[in-house]
């Protein structure tokens, strides 16, 4: 079976089974590539994106950092709409109340959370406007 191959492929370049194997790969190694590469690129989106799930202490942190930056931002103006940026508190409350980071209350970014927490709600007891159907 060995001695067959070898006659068929052999070292001859002139051989039809070579030029078309070869002409084959020539053709579609850039296509076959691409799409690896898409796959890879999906796995480790998947694997490491916040879209899918926050399973992770980085993760949770992530979207900690998205939601105080969006709160602080809102409180930089000068002519503040007070009761900004509802949906961002509570999902920062649900991200800040979470056990496992809880047991992580050194991190920065966690800390600079619970400061923005107290500074929004600071801020609006300053002004005597009721957030208490969001932030108890």
């Amino acid at each position: 079976m060995k001695d067959i191959i070898k006659k068929l492929i052999g070292r001859n370049k002139e051989a039809y089974v070579y030029k078309f194997t070869s002409g084959l790969y020539k053709k579609y190694a850039p296509y076959i590539t691409v799409f690896t590469n898409m796959f890879y690129d999906l796995y480790f989106f998947c694997k490491h994106s916040n879209v899918f799930s926050v399973n992770t202490i980085q993760k949770a942190e992530a979207k900690i950092i998205l939601d105080y930056h969006s709160i602080e931002k809102g409180l930089l103006h000068k002519n503040i709409r007070l009761g900004f940026g509802k949906e961002k508190v509570i999902r920062l409350q649900k991200y800040l109340n979470d056990r496992k980071l809880q047991q992580c209350i050194n991190l920065s970014q966690i800390e600079v959370g619970y400061k923005v927490m107290c500074e929004y709600y600071e801020l609006h007891q300053k002004h005597n406007f009721d957030i208490s159907d969001y932030f108890p």
